[in-house]
């Protein structure tokens, strides 16, 4: 009867180590994992619509920072047609945040590259920043060219 009770004892201590270290487990993915890298690797916002330019006009969008880092950003183009040919464009990439200092830019000379790189930018996250496309010209028989734009 004795051994029955000091099983019975030592399956509580043994479930309430378990239960000690799963909470202590818990508690650190919780206040580590975010802060990681790969927690912000990918954040996509599809494109609603096409805004479009001309030479010498930009389009921004704002949008709070998800993670704690840019590596890179993909600009959408709308398919051009037949009579619309764009052979290639002259543009910036502008990040700022919202009381208009640059954080970084970036020169685009191809109509054809959609991601660009800006290198592993930090960000503060949860704050408010400004991406915008300005266009400088157009090479080719297009007037104008649609950027996408999310909502």
């Amino acid at each position: 009867m004795g051994n029955k009770q000091n099983i019975l004892k030592d399956k509580k201590a043994i479930l309430l180590i378990a239960f000690i270290a799963l909470a202590i487990i818990g508690a650190a993915l919780v206040t580590v994992v975010p802060k990681m890298s790969i927690w912000s690797r990918s954040f996509t916002n599809e494109s609603a619509r096409y805004e479009y330019i001309e030479p010498g006009q930009s389009v921004s969008i704002s949008f709070y920072a998800p993670f704690d880092r840019i590596d890179s950003v993909r600009i959408y183009m709308e398919n051009f047609h037949d009579w619309d040919v764009v052979t290639a464009t002259d543009a910036d990439i502008i990040l700022s945040d919202s009381e208009g200092n640059e954080v970084c830019s970036q020169h685009i000379a191809s109509v054809f590259e959609n991601e660009f790189s800006f290198g592993g930018i930090r960000l503060n996250r949860d704050v408010m920043y400004v991406l915008s496309y300005k266009l400088n010209s157009i090479n080719g028989n297009a007037d104008r060219v649609g950027v996408g734009v999310s909502q």
